[in-house]
């Protein structure tokens, strides 16, 4: 179980995946193409990519969810309910 999640690029296929953090340390890893990489190979590209000034977790398409201040599933497409949603 993670207590944060970001998203990385995956190794595999560059698409953005996410990953589960616990204390500091990559725990598990969701890529939407089913990539079977492991939490260590993803930081060891992050670093690499970071090192090389290739976008990363600071990029604008990046973003941390934190358990506790999430408030609930948004709703498909965008709409809420009082959209017709």
């Amino acid at each position: 179980m993670s207590e944060r999640v970001s998203w990385e690029t995956c190794p595999e296929c560059r698409r953005l995946a996410a990953v589960g953090w616990l204390d500091g340390n990559a725990v598990e890893v969701d890529c939407p193409n089913g990539c079977n990489v492991t939490p260590v190979r993803v930081v060891s590209t992050i670093r690499h990519d970071r090192q090389s000034g290739m976008p990363g977790q600071d990029d604008a398409r990046s973003a941390a969810w934190e358990p506790s201040a999430a408030r609930g599933p948004l709703p498909l497409g965008g709409q809420g309910v009082a959209d017709g949603g």
